[in-house]
C-alpha cells in the first residue's frame, strides 16, 4: 500500500512579497497541492510615527509649535495666505518669527486674547517648503504625519462627551458642563467658552493650549480650540476642568479666516 507523505516549509520571516514567491515556486501542475503547505510570519515593512514634537511638513492641528510652549488646532485661509490656528496666549509676539517646534515656519500674525476677548491666535505661514491640510494628530500614522481628518464643525451640548489633541497629554476626553462658561485667567476674563471635566483630572495641562478639540463620535467635526485648565485644589487635581474656544468664535475673532476643509494639501506661499 502507498502512502502520501506531506511536505511543509517552514520560513521563519519574511516579507509578503517574498512569502507570494515562495508559495509560486511550489504552484504549479507538477505538484500535487494537497501535499505542500507553506508557512511564514510576515514581516511589514514600515516606520514608526513622527512625534508630536517632529518638525513636520504639512501644517495641521494636534502637533508642536513654539518649542513645545504650545499646540495647534486646525489650519485656515484668508485672501490667499495660509494660516496655522493655535490659542491667542500662545501668540506673544505679533511680527516675531513663529515656529512649528523648533523650525521658523512664519512669524506671529494676530491674537485675540484679551479681557473679554477669545482664546485664538494666527500665525502667518511663510515657509515654502511647507503645505497646509485638513488633518491632526491623534495617534500617529506610519509613513505619515496625521491619522485623522475633520471636514466640517460642530456644536455642543451639555453632557456630551468631547476630546482634544495636544502635546502634552496626547488625547484626552471629558464630558461638557458648560457650553457658554465665563472663565478667568488672572486679570482676563473670556466668556462663551466651552467647559468639560475628567474625574480624574488631567484634561488639559500645559502645553496643550492651542490644541484641536473635536467631536470623538465623529471625527469629522471640529469643536474648538484648547484654552486652558482648572488648577489643582484640596479636592480636586489640575486639569479636572479644561476650557476651550468655541471653533465658530475663533474663526469670526480670527481676522474672519476660512477652516481649511479640503483633503488635498495647499502649498504655503505668502506672495500670491
Amino acid at each position: 500500500m502507498s502512502r502520501t507523505k506531506k511536505v511543509e516549509v517552514n520560513l521563519e520571516r519574511e516579507t509578503q512579497a517574498r512569502g507570494n514567491t515562495i508559495e509560486a515556486l511550489f504552484d504549479t501542475s507538477e505538484i500535487d497541492q494537497s501535499v505542500v503547505d507553506v508557512n511564514y510570519d510576515v514581516v511589514i515593512d514600515a516606520e514608526p510615527a513622527l512625534a508630536r514634537t517632529a518638525n513636520f511638513t504639512t501644517m495641521g492641528g494636534g502637533i508642536a509649535i513654539d518649542n513645545s510652549n504650545c499646540s495647534t488646532a486646525f489650519t485656515a485661509t484668508k485672501d490667499t495666505k495660509e494660516f496655522l490656528v493655535t490659542a491667542g496666549h500662545c501668540v506673544t509676539s505679533i511680527g516675531s518669527a513663529a515656529k512649528q517646534n523648533t523650525t521658523n515656519v512664519g512669524t506671529q500674525h494676530l491674537s485675540a486674547y484679551g479681557d473679554y476677548g477669545t482664546d485664538v491666535g494666527l500665525i502667518l505661514l511663510t515657509d515654502t517648503s511647507r503645505s497646509i491640510g485638513n488633518g491632526y494628530y491623534y495617534n500617529g500614522l506610519a509613513n505619515g504625519e496625521y491619522d485623522k481628518n475633520y471636514t466640517t464643525t460642530t456644536t455642543v451640548i451639555n453632557g456630551q462627551l468631547i476630546c482634544k489633541s495636544g502635546i502634552k497629554t496626547s488625547v484626552t476626553c471629558g464630558s461638557v458642563t458648560n457650553t457658554s462658561a465665563t472663565v478667568t485667567y488672572g486679570t482676563i476674563h473670556l466668556t462663551g467658552m466651552i467647559q468639560a471635566k475628567k474625574d480624574d483630572g488631567g484634561l488639559v495641562l500645559g502645553g496643550d493650549s492651542g490644541g484641536v478639540v473635536f467631536n470623538p463620535y465623529n471625527y469629522g467635526q471640529l469643536i474648538g480650540i484648547v484654552s486652558g485648565r482648572s488648577l489643582a485644589t484640596s479636592t480636586l487635581p489640575e486639569g479636572y476642568y479644561g476650557y476651550f474656544t468655541k471653533v465658530g468664535n475663533a474663526l469670526a475673532n480670527g481676522g474672519a479666516v476660512t477652516l481649511y476643509t479640503s483633503s488635498s494639501t495647499k502649498a504655503v506661499n505668502p506672495n500670491s
